[in-house]
């Protein structure tokens, strides 16, 4: 059951994120798919109870390297540069706080969480197990940054490929510092950053 859900597990949030989106069952008024993250984050809950897994499992506890915050920085530092040279849309009211906070949390607990610990304990203590967490939690989160789903179909955002990098940053962030914490602060930052840009 693990396995499956090791597996299955990032494509499953994802398709259930979009649902509303496609069905059109948005809240009105709002750009923002406030029920698909409600949706994506719920079955995040339980699969993580189904599995077992626990708070320090997924990497809600303090972390364990002094500084931290500066290392933090680089997934910052790698998204702004990015941006600065792409780009970004600005957001305001519900959209904004959806963006800044509500996307971090979720998206860290996803990937740099259950997605990783799952990762972790499938290779069973491997000594290349983190870095299979990393890199494959970073390339999903890049592939569902650079392509959306709407009502009128698939669309291809390849100017969000920097993602992954950015993807691969807040992982090594979790495997150094064995928290979710500080790539939650970064994301935040980051995300705040990019809103006002």
């Amino acid at each position: 059951m693990r396995r499956f859900f090791a597996y299955s597990f990032l494509p499953l949030v994802y398709v259930l994120e979009v649902l509303p989106i496609v069905y059109r069952l948005q809240i009105p008024d709002t750009r923002y798919n406030w029920t698909g993250k409600a949706v994506a984050a719920l079955f995040a809950i339980l699969v993580s109870v189904g599995c077992r897994l626990t708070a320090e499992d997924i990497g809600l506890r303090k972390p364990k390297v002094n500084g931290w915050l500066l290392v933090g920085l680089i997934p910052i530092a790698l998204t702004l540069l990015g941006r600065f040279l792409l780009g970004a849309s600005l957001r305001s009211g519900p959209e904004a706080i959806g963006f800044t906070i509500a996307n971090p949390v979720l998206e860290e607990l996803c990937y740099r969480g259950i997605a990783f610990a799952l990762i972790c304990q499938i290779a069973n203590g491997k000594r290349s197990a983190e870095n299979i967490a990393i890199v494959g939690t970073a390339f999903i989160f890049g592939l569902v940054h650079m392509i959306s789903i709407s009502p009128e179909g698939l669309i291809f955002l390849p100017g969000n490929a920097d993602m992954i990098v950015w993807g691969l940053a807040l992982g090594y962030l979790r495997a150094r510092t064995d928290s979710i914490l500080p790539g939650i602060v970064s994301h935040v930052v980051a995300n705040a950053v990019l809103l006002n840009l």
